[in-house]
């Protein structure tokens, strides 16, 4: 099985660098003109399915690349970003990632998430392309996941833009 790991589009708060965790941000024009662009990249990509985070801005973006392929298109909260608690509205600068509150999600369940979207889904397309549209913390998961790595500070800090994607095997 392939999976085509995307991160959602642009929202405002992305622009301004400010944590959105499960908060339904939808795209900016920005956004939106990054997933047109996305969506045509994709356009002749075959897959199977797509899956998608139920948080607006990556159902969003989902939307405009499913423009282009007639398959099924299907929310998971598995795939939803972080939940980042208290921190919601916080500039990411201002953030201590060394000392998080108690009601952000850990890393360890963050991973737990990604360990079952991926068993969730690899018997029924496990000859198949599956786009996956997500967020950064849980599409790093994901690839941590199916490249046998841990998460860890060092693996969630690399910068995953967004309106990206990544392409990534599983012999499950």
């Amino acid at each position: 099985m392939k999976i085509i790991v995307v991160r959602h589009a642009s929202t405002a708060k992305n622009e301004a660098h400010i944590i959105q965790g499960w908060s339904d941000e939808p795209l900016s024009e920005k956004g939106i003109r990054e997933a047109e662009a996305l969506a045509e990249e994709l356009k002749n990509v075959p897959i199977g399915a797509m899956y998608y985070s139920d948080i607006k801005r990556a159902a969003q973006t989902a939307e405009i690349i499913a423009k282009h392929h007639n398959v099924p298109y299907i929310a998971s909260a598995l795939l939803r970003e972080r939940d980042v608690g208290c921190l919601v509205g916080t500039p990411s600068a201002d953030i201590d990632w060394d000392n998080l509150p108690p009601d952000v999600e850990t890393n360890a369940s963050i991973m737990a998430r990604a360990e079952e979207f991926i068993r969730s889904i690899s018997k029924k397309y496990a000859n198949e392309s599956i786009l996956v549209v997500t967020h950064a913390d849980i599409g790093k998961a994901i690839r941590l996941h199916l490249t046998g790595k841990t998460i860890n500070k060092t693996e969630l800090l690399k910068k995953w833009s967004n309106a990206c994607f990544e392409e990534l095997g599983y012999n499950g």
